[in-house]
């Protein structure tokens, strides 16, 4: 909530969005933003990946991220893989397949 309005105040996804909400609202007192800062300090900070995985996730359109080439590799992938032993079925992967899809990523 309010997230895509204002830059983020933490790095850390670990932070609550409504910590997020309390630090931007205008009725804070000094006092009150020094408790809750120090309150903050012992939160972790994101890895490098984490930030990334954050960014697309908050992407307007995260699909739009992936380049068109991936998208029809791995779509033709998944509808190989649905068809397997059944010709014509391009959009529904049985248990067994995506567990053999699982351990072939493997």
């Amino acid at each position: 909530p309010g997230g895509a309005e204002r830059p983020r105040r933490f790095s850390s996804r670990h932070v609550p969005s409504v910590a997020e909400d309390i630090v931007h609202c205008d009725i804070l007192t000094p006092t009150m933003i020094t408790r809750f800062n120090g309150l903050m300090k012992y939160l972790k900070n994101n890895s490098e990946q984490e930030d990334s995985e954050k960014r697309v996730l908050a992407a307007e359109a995260p699909d739009a991220l992936v380049p068109p080439a991936v998208v029809r590799a791995l779509k033709q992938e998944y509808e190989r893989r649905c068809s397997f032993g059944e010709r014509t079925n391009l959009e529904l992967m049985s248990s067994a397949k995506w567990m053999k899809l699982l351990e072939d990523m493997d």
